[in-house]
């Protein structure tokens, strides 16, 4: 979970204003920031996208027709980067979570 501590709170006054940190089962990743100086955002914005991602698979897949209403549960259940109309069935790239993509595992065509 990120968590910032900020001014006084901060592990060394010299090196950051502040620290965003998740501390996970192997350790504590940290990331120093400053708000004055403007550093440190782009590696906080990797951190917090690590974390919102995490188990988050990606692949194509390919649906016969007659299962379409399959593409409307991906739509709400997973973020579908592009759907294409081929004449095997409905072609799908799509970034869905563990569980999501185990059930729909005899459709992946390719993982990317």
């Amino acid at each position: 979970i990120p968590m910032m501590a900020q001014g006084s709170t901060a592990p060394s006054r010299r090196t950051a204003w502040g620290t965003c940190f998740r501390k996970s089962r192997k350790g504590s990743n940290r990331v120093a920031i400053s708000a004055k100086a403007g550093s440190g955002l782009p590696a906080l914005l990797d951190l917090v996208e690590e974390n919102l991602n995490r188990g988050q698979r990606r692949g194509i897949l390919l649906f016969p027709y007659a299962q379409g209403g399959l593409l409307e549960q991906l739509h709400r259940e997973a973020q579908v980067l592009s759907v294409e109309y081929t004449p095997d069935g409905i072609q799908v790239e799509a970034v869905c979570g563990p569980i999501l993509y185990g059930r729909l595992k005899e459709f992946i065509v390719r993982e990317s």
